[in-house]
């Protein structure tokens, strides 16, 4: 499955596991979604459950994207990461997103079973970005905001991170909205060279009408580049 089709794709982290969320997103033009386990994620507020726990609504969602990729972060921690990559590729998930600091070396070696995306936290040293891109991992989440900066506007400081980042390494970048980014933002992204602006809690809210409104605008604003 192509993860990323176009110059610039929109990919939607969901703010619960839930299939309604899921639908509103793909209705309104994601071309691909994230689901989580077993974390405590910052920006939307919400504990996420065991992959025991949430499973069967995680297989809803991946039923009802049909063609669409749908990856998962699988935990915040090395412990709360499950053991084995087969149990989420039998799932029907077409990839894996975790901080850099958490993955495990056995994951990246000799092949994934699923394609990687490590994301460097804003404490990752940004020299080392190269040798990442080196270590087996298939794409970079660039989750590179300090948490006093999550909500906040995008600045000329915040796309030149982007464009050092894309000037470090030719996998695909995901830039993840922890800061707020408007509609009007995108062109701006865009010319950074990464390949995907992933929303979530910050811009999209927690409702499926606001979650679809915003993935809408978004769609909108990528399309008529």
């Amino acid at each position: 499955m192509n993860l990323f089709p176009k110059s610039l794709n929109l990919w939607v982290s969901l703010p619960r596991n839930d299939v309604e969320l899921a639908q509103a997103a793909l209705e309104a033009g994601a071309d691909a979604l994230k689901v989580h386990i077993s974390a405590d994620h910052f920006a939307s507020g919400t504990r996420f459950g065991t992959l025991e726990e949430e499973g069967e609504k995680i297989a809803q969602i991946i039923a009802a994207a049909k063609d669409k990729p749908v990856g998962i972060v699988p935990g915040d921690s090395l412990e709360a990461l499950p053991g084995d990559l087969e149990v989420l590729r039998d799932l029907g998930l077409s990839f894996v997103s975790v901080y850099a600091h958490h993955l495990p070396a056995g994951w990246l070696r000799p092949r994934p079973l699923l394609p990687i995306a490590a994301a460097p936290s804003f404490q990752f040293p940004r020299e080392l970005i190269p040798a990442l891109s080196r270590t087996g991992v298939a794409m970079i989440e660039a989750a590179v905001m300090p948490r006093e900066r999550y909500g906040q506007p995008v600045t000329a400081q915040d796309l030149a991170v982007y464009h050092y980042l894309r000037r470090q390494t030719g996998l695909p970048i995901i830039v993840p909205t922890q800061l707020k980014w408007e509609p009007e933002d995108v062109p701006a992204l865009a010319a950074t060279g990464v390949n995907a602006l992933m929303i979530g809690a910050v811009v999209t809210g927690h409702t499926s009408a606001s979650l679809h409104k915003a993935t809408e605008s978004f769609r909108k604003a990528i399309d008529a580049r």
